[in-house]
Parts: C-alpha cells; structure tokens; sequence
C-alpha cells in the first residue's frame, strides 16, 4: 500500500478555494505552516492527516492505494475524480462540472 501525497495534496489545495493558509488552519486545526508543507509535496504526520481528512469531509482511505487491484466502474470513476480534485490547474466551478459530466456519462453507460 502507498499514500498518494499528490492527491491528498490537490484535495487540501482545492478545499482552500483560494482562501488564506491561516482560514485553512484555523478550519483543519492544523498549524498553516504544516498545510504549506503539504502542499508543497510533504507527507503529513498521522494526526494532521486525520484532521485534514475530517476536515476535507474525506475517507482517509481514499488515499491509500493497493498496489494491485483490479477497478469496477465505481472505482475507477472515484479514480478520474479524484484527479480532477487533485489538480491545481482547474478551479473548483469547472472541477464540479466536470466531475458532474463524466458522472452522467458512465450513468448513461450503465443504462444502455
């Protein structure tokens, strides 16, 4: 099993939605200087990363990744949207309507 830093850090960054390292700290109760560092590619202590997923609204265990398991629909739809989330490159309107779309396409998928 592994962790995936670079997720755990898209979700801390996109959950910020531009908001200060100090608004996210005081939210998390994680110190601002501990959320820099992760996102800046830092793996968090355990107890961060706890808070941070309470926080985040988030199953730690989202990122944790098997090393090999197979992936039905489900899993690989959490999959593209968790690297969606990840990304720092798309704003979180857009992320939501992507997320939305790729959604209604394996629903429509499902069904025909």
């Amino acid at each position: 099993m592994s962790f995936d830093q670079k997720l755990f850090s898209g979700y801390c960054k996109a959950a910020r939605q531009g908001k200060s390292l100090r608004w996210a700290a005081r939210e998390s109760e994680v110190s601002a200087s501990t959320i820099s560092r992760i996102e800046r590619g830092a793996s968090p202590d355990m107890d961060s990363f706890l808070k941070l997923c309470q926080w985040l609204s988030v199953c730690p265990s989202r990122f944790i990744a098997a090393d090999s398991v197979e992936e039905s629909n489900e899993d690989e739809l959490d999959r593209i949207t968790d690297i969606i989330l990840a990304s720092s490159r798309i704003d979180p309107t857009t992320q939501k309507v992507l997320i939305s779309l790729i959604k209604a396409a394996y629903d429509y998928h499902a069904i025909s």
